[in-house]
């Protein structure tokens, strides 16, 4: 999976969102995943999935979308932290 964004916080939304997709519009539940690269403005990751069944036993409720409301990208000290806040 590759995500384009304008900037870091771009960036993470339309990671997420792609995230989003995979669960909602193709069906699988992503277990895992790795990046594989990341440079400017480009995320590229390996997703690992599995189809959702009858079998997944849901605790909460479902994600609807991502939010840009207070998210935000920073590195401090060499360390990338990262805030989402997801619309359920």
């Amino acid at each position: 999976m590759t995500a384009t964004g304008i900037d870091d916080v771009n960036l993470l939304e339309r990671f997420l969102s792609s995230l989003l997709v995979i669960f909602d519009g193709d069906g699988l539940l992503p277990l895992d995943f790795e990046i594989t690269e990341i440079s400017m403005g480009r995320l590229t990751c390996w997703v690992d999935a599995r189809p959702i069944g009858d079998d997944i036993e849901w605790l909460g409720p479902a994600v609807k979308a991502v939010t840009y409301h207070q998210m935000k990208v920073e590195s401090r000290n060499g360390e990338w932290t990262a805030q989402a806040i997801f619309d359920v």
